[in-house]
């Protein structure tokens, strides 16, 4: 639950917010971190990637993301290796950063059991199983993600999404 309560939503109403949100101003200053280095690590990997997303050839870059295979918060001495990234589209992104995608030691796309147990979805069908086996696309000069990352990742995030499944 949130400071501004519980949301309740009603089939054919719409929302109800079953406590009305604290008085007072809804927005505060904070002094936060900033990633130096991540534009160059974006450039850098998006280039290398040819401007395409690896699955599915997307070139729209305002819709590509610079993933890093191993987290940024957990490994800082990786963090603006290239061989740490993959270009990938947004959603394809946000599934193999929650595990619910990995790569093989052949750069195959592996799908979690979850996602397969969805495949009945047209959205889940047409995004990933349509690419399920496909192998990583980069350009031929491109300097390959790391295996051991790609091993890693499998073995931590990977997994734990599969068994959470």
């Amino acid at each position: 639950m949130s400071e501004y309560g519980a949301l309740e939503v009603l089939p054919k109403e719409g929302i109800r917010v079953r406590r009305q949100p604290k008085s007072g101003p809804t927005e505060a200053v904070a002094n936060v971190k900033i990633r130096r280095g991540q534009e160059h690590f974006r450039d850098a990997v998006l280039n290398n990637f040819g401007g395409r997303c690896g699955i599915s050839g997307l070139a729209v870059r305002e819709l590509l993301i610079a993933s890093h295979i191993l987290p940024w918060g957990t490994h800082a001495t990786e963090r603006l290796n290239i061989r740490n990234g993959l270009c990938l589209s947004r959603l394809h992104d946000a599934a193999f950063d929650r595990g619910l995608i990995a790569f093989d030691d052949k750069f195959r796309l592996l799908l979690s059991p979850r996602l397969k147990a969805e495949l009945s979805q047209r959205s889940i069908a047409e995004n990933f199983g349509a690419y399920a086996g496909e192998t990583l696309c980069f350009p031929d000069d491109a300097a390959p993600p790391e295996l051991s990352f790609l091993s890693q990742h499998r073995a931590t995030i990977f997994r734990k999404s599969a068994l959470e499944a």
